[in-house]
C-alpha cells in the first residue's frame, strides 16, 4: 500500500485524478481517498494536523512495510518555483530534532535539507526548504514502517522573488500536476522495495521461530533475539540466521552473547 499524506486539497487534486481515487470518507476532519493500492489523506496545515492525519491513516491498516510519501509545496531562498526536491534531512525548527530518511531508491529532483516551522516563513532562512508538516509526518510514519519507506517530496512554490502570498489553489495544483509522473515513479519504486522487505521479514520470522524452538528464550530474550536478527539483516550478515552455526551454545543467553560478539567483529561499513 502506498500512503500519500498531503496538507492541502489543492495538493491532493492531481494525485486523486492520476490514481483515479474515490472519496473513502470525510470524518474527524480528514478527507481520505483510496484505490486498490493507494490511499491519500488531506490533513490540513501544520504539525499537529500532519501528525494526527498520518496516525489516523495508519490505523486503517497498521501492518509494517507500507510506503509513506509526503507530497506538498514548500519555500526556498533561491530555488526556482517548480523545482522538485526530496528530503535528505528533516529538522523540526522548534525542537531542533533531526531525521535522515534513508535513500535506497532513486528519487528525481534535488536532495535538500527540509526544515519544518510552526508558522509560514517569508524570510527563507539559510539554504533550507521551508514548510510546516514534514517533521511531524516523518516522526509518526516511521512508527508504522521502516525509514527507507518513508519519504518526503516537495515542490518549490515560492522564494525570495516569488511571494507565497501570490499562490492560489490553481497554481498549487499545477505545481503538483507537473510532477505527478515523477511522484508516481517514486511511489512505485518504494512499493517494490516494500515487497522485498516483506519477504525478508517473513524469512526473519521463520528463523526467529527456529531459534525459539531450539533454545528456551524468555520474553525479554525474545525481544533481544528479534533485535539481533534485525541487525544481522541490516548488516547483510545473513550467515547469523543459520541456526547450525550456534549449535554449540547451551542456552539462549549464550546464543545472544555469541551473536553479539560476532556482530561486533564485523567491519564497519563506510
Amino acid at each position: 500500500m502506498i500512503n500519500f499524506v498531503v496538507a492541502l486539497a489543492s495538493e491532493a487534486r492531481p494525485l486523486v485524478e492520476h490514481y483515479e481515487l474515490s472519496l473513502l470518507q470525510l470524518a474527524h476532519g480528514f478527507r481520505i481517498y483510496a484505490a486498490d493500492t493507494v490511499r491519500l489523506i488531506v490533513t490540513g496545515m501544520g504539525k499537529i494536523s500532519a501528525a494526527a492525519g498520518t496516525a489516523y491513516l495508519a490505523s486503517f491498516d497498521p501492518h509494517l512495510d507500507q510506503v509513506w510519501l509526503n507530497v506538498g509545496i514548500a519555500g526556498h531562498h533561491s530555488l526556482d518555483a517548480g523545482t522538485a526536491t526530496f528530503a535528505l534531512k528533516i529538522t523540526d525548527q522548534a525542537t531542533g530534532k533531526n531525521w535522515y530518511p534513508p535513500q535506497t531508491v532513486a528519487i528525481p529532483g534535488i536532495g535538500v535539507h527540509v526544515t519544518t516551522y510552526d508558522t509560514p516563513m517569508i524570510s527563507y532562512p539559510a539554504e533550507v526548504v521551508c514548510e510546516m508538516e514534514a517533521s511531524a509526518y516523518y516522526s509518526v510514519a516511521t512508527r508504522f514502517s521502516s525509514g527507507e519507506l518513508v519519504q518526503c517530496f516537495k515542490i518549490i512554490s515560492d522564494n525570495k522573488l516569488t511571494s507565497v502570498s501570490n499562490l492560489t489553489a490553481k497554481k498549487v495544483a499545477c505545481l503538483i500536476s507537473d510532477h505527478v509522473n515523477e511522484i508516481d515513479d517514486v511511489g512505485q519504486s518504494l512499493h517494490c522495495l516494500a515487497k522485498e522487505e516483506i519477504v525478508k521479514t517473513d524469512q526473519e520470522c521463520l528463523k526467529f521461530n527456529q531459534f525459539v524452538q531450539r533454545w528456551h528464550f524468555t520474553v525479554t530474550q525474545q525481544v533481544m533475539l528479534r533485535e539481533v536478527l534485525r541487525k544481522a539483516r541490516a548488516r547483510q550478515a545473513e550467515e547469523i540466521l543459520d541456526i547450525e552455526q550456534w549449535e554449540h551454545c547451551g542456552s539462549a543467553r549464550e546464543v545472544l552473547s555469541d551473536i553479539d560478539i560476532y556482530l561486533k567483529s564485523l567491519p564497519v561499513a563506510i
